[in-house]
């Protein structure tokens, strides 16, 4: 969290999901936390006792399930200091929800900040990430999961917007036919939506890179190794669309090229 959302002399409890868990344990250890006044620590889906005279630091993924649970939160009067973080924006729709149901309950007083960031990723080391998503190859090419397609090419999409951001460069994507180009068609909608006054920054206009979108049936690594080819002259960052500890539901690998000085 921001040391502009609390002083290092006051305490903080941190309540987070599952992702914002990932996300915060491959940054930051325990002792950096409580270097920020962060002392404790709670899943959002636990059970949960009330805690006032404290501020606390909702870190989630703004989705509809963790929306019910945080006004379920306000209902039972467990925190009077609340400050959001949000791993990705939260859609306009979603937002209103919470508001209206927070005012409903005379409770909008106590949200003090609310703060959107594009965390949509787990950053296992400085040129590997993962977006996390658990069967990820069979969402996306099993009958049974037909319905929820778009909404998994969309997630895909806000990961790997939210790590070209990270990046600071700006992208020309080259992609297969099918699945890579539908993705593609997300990334395209959230850079229209998010993307123009960061693309128009000075820092991302002197860093290009190619983004290269692949189902993992495609062996680009090895056209990229061979002595003959360009891997000399490039840095490789990976992206997995997957949890790393599972290599063989790794649908897609997305590899940002950068020349190198």
């Amino acid at each position: 969290p921001p040391r502009s959302t609390q002083s290092r002399s006051s305490a903080a409890s941190d309540v987070y999901k599952r992702q914002g868990q990932d996300i915060l344990s491959t940054i930051m250890k325990v002792g950096d936390l409580r270097n920020e006044s962060v002392t404790l620590h709670l899943p959002l889906n636990s059970k949960r006792d009330k805690l006032h005279s404290v501020k606390t630091i909702y870190f989630m993924n703004p989705n509809e399930e963790n929306v019910k649970r945080v006004i379920d939160d306000f209902s039972k009067d467990l925190y009077d200091s609340v400050y959001f973080h949000f791993t990705y924006p939260i859609k306009r729709q979603l937002l209103e929800k919470l508001a209206l149901s927070l005012a409903k309950i005379n409770c909008a007083y106590r949200v003090k900040q609310v703060f959107q960031h594009f965390l949509n990723y787990i950053p296992i080391t400085p040129n590997f990430f993962s977006s996390n998503m658990g069967s990820c190859y069979d969402m996306l090419h099993s009958s049974k999961h037909a319905t929820n397609y778009e909404e998994n090419c969309e997630i895909i999409a806000n990961s790997l917007f939210s790590v070209i951001k990270s990046l600071k460069v700006s992208p020309v994507f080259f992609y297969m036919d099918g699945i890579a180009s539908d993705v593609v068609k997300h990334l395209q909608n959230t850079f229209s939506e998010y993307g123009q006054e960061y693309l128009a920054s000075e820092t991302t206009k002197e860093r290009g890179c190619a983004v290269i979108i692949l189902e993992r049936k495609f062996d680009l690594a090895s056209i990229l190794m061979h002595s003959w080819q360009y891997g000399p002259l490039i840095n490789l960052s990976l992206i997995h669309i997957s949890e790393p500890t599972r290599l063989l539901s790794i649908s897609y690998a997305v590899f940002c090229l950068k020349k190198k000085k």
